[in-house]
């Protein structure tokens, strides 16, 4: 029996989208492009960090 294609993730990657998994609806937020493979989530891009002073 052939075992299924798995994308390497790392630990805190795997978390994250296993997170994301249990709440419907929500997203990973991150720049990382690799998360993509993973169809059962959303990742989005982070928008540019604005200063506070």
């Amino acid at each position: 029996m052939a075992r299924p294609q798995v994308a390497a993730l790392s630990f805190a990657d795997a978390y994250l989208i296993a997170l994301a998994e249990a709440d419907p609806g929500s997203a990973v937020v991150s720049f990382d492009k690799g998360i993509d493979k993973v169809k059962s989530i959303n990742r989005v891009e982070p928008g540019p960090f604005e200063s506070a002073d």
